[in-house]
């Protein structure tokens, strides 16, 4: 399973940012700018999530974000 938080206070530049765990164990940071543009960072270089693990990534994200009304 996928799991996604949101940063209590955000990186700089970001709108949002926080940390996700994907199915396989990785951690990684991600943070979404002001051009709606969606990076992450921290992950083991080369790394690719499974493509299962970006759509769950996606839809935790935008639940949590408009939970927050950010």
């Amino acid at each position: 399973e996928v799991s996604v938080e949101l940063d209590a206070v955000m990186r700089p530049g970001a709108l949002a940012s926080g940390t996700v765990v994907f199915s396989d164990g990785t951690r990684s940071g991600w943070m979404l700018d002001e051009f709606g543009r969606l990076g992450l960072t921290g992950a083991p270089k080369g790394y690719q999530p499974a493509q299962t693990d970006l759509v769950a990534f996606q839809q935790k994200l935008r639940a949590l974000i408009e939970s927050r009304s950010l």
